[in-house]
């Protein structure tokens, strides 16, 4: 695609047609996005070279792309974008600054960036004051996060659910999980639609936290209320069960994922079954290992490491494979030193 888009360009050069400023910042946006990203100032030279304007996109991506090399010459584009007067360093060129100092680490620079967003955005953006928040969290400044998010609420009396979900992620990014709860109450109490998002925030702040019984409890409010679980739902509370030893509920709740993810092809994260799978391995438990081995099949879902755990599980069990073997081969899954032995040990003369 790259070399299409040059010999296009080139083309367009040789045959003397003007190419404009957009032209330019779709060539450096593909640069970009196929990290050439030595390519950029090369463009950058060349627009000047050739008078062609920079406007505040092609500022922007410059800014990323010496994000990428060296943090430090950023200022030196900012100097730029001053003392250029066809562009208005608008709100979005000191977020760009900001993002690339929280990204590097430079926190003080990343904070001075982050004052010139607030002067600079209009208060009629929405957008802003979620960009706002999730960089202030980012940095760690809670207070300015509720100092966004009070702001926002006095321009929108009635924040879309895409604000909730961009301050509820902020808050559990601090690990601030009772403010997320608060602000989790005050979303329910106001809204129209039930949006499993929210609680999906909450619930993976609960698990992480390792307090199961919360996460059951908002579980039970989520369908009390209308809620519908996804399949990220019940996997998010399906790893909460494995964490604390809850294995059946597990996998119970891996089959309620499955059932609800069906129509989008859902897979189970290997790290959960095969979590599953050891403890069924440990504790010799073959016909809960042969149960989810079933789910597995239905959901296309094997690869070695579970084949392995489940003949050790047979080993143990002191029973022969029932056709890992032809498993195996039905999902292209191929063996390694330890299935080879395995399947000899388990086999039966």
């Amino acid at each position: 695609m790259t070399a299409k888009a040059e010999a296009i360009m080139e083309k367009l050069k040789e045959s003397g047609y003007a190419i404009d400023t957009i032209t330019y910042n779709s060539m450096m946006k593909l640069y970009m996005s196929t990290h050439r990203f030595e390519k950029v100032p090369l463009m950058i030279q060349e627009m000047k070279k050739n008078d062609i304007p920079l406007d505040k996109f092609s500022y922007s991506i410059w800014l990323n792309c010496v994000a990428m090399s060296d943090v430090n010459k950023m200022e030196e584009v900012i100097d730029e974008v001053k003392h250029d007067n066809n562009v208005n360093t608008d709100w979005t060129i000191y977020s760009t600054l900001a993002a690339a100092y929280v990204k590097a680490g430079i926190l003080d620079k990343a904070e001075s960036a982050l004052e010139k967003v607030k002067n600079k955005m209009p208060q009629s953006d929405r957008s802003a004051y979620e960009y706002l928040i999730t960089l202030y969290a980012s940095v760690g400044k809670r207070d300015e996060v509720y100092k966004v998010w009070h702001s926002l609420k006095l321009i929108f009396p009635k924040p879309k659910n895409r604000s909730y979900i961009c301050l509820l992620s902020s808050l559990v990014k601090m690990g601030d999980v009772e403010g997320a709860e608060q602000i989790f109450k005050e979303w329910e109490s106001v809204c129209v639609r039930y949006d499993i998002r929210m609680a999906n925030i909450c619930l993976k702040a609960y698990v992480k936290k390792g307090l199961l019984e919360k996460a059951e409890s908002l579980l039970g409010n989520i369908i009390q209320k209308g809620g519908e679980p996804n399949f990220n739902t019940w996997e998010i509370f399906a790893e909460g069960c494995i964490q604390n030893g809850k294995f059946e509920q597990a996998v119970a709740a891996l089959k309620k994922s499955a059932s609800v993810g069906k129509f989008v092809k859902w897979q189970p994260k290997p790290v959960n079954v095969l979590a599953i799978l050891k403890h069924f391995e440990t504790h010799c438990d073959l016909e809960s290992a042969e149960d989810l081995l079933k789910l597995l099949r239905d959901l296309n879902c094997v690869d070695i490491e579970m084949c392995n755990s489940l003949i050790r599980t047979y080993a143990k069990s002191g029973k022969a494979d029932p056709g890992i073997f032809e498993l195996m081969e039905r999902y292209k899954v191929n063996c390694n030193e330890e299935t080879d032995m395995l399947l000899k040990q388990t086999r039966q003369p």
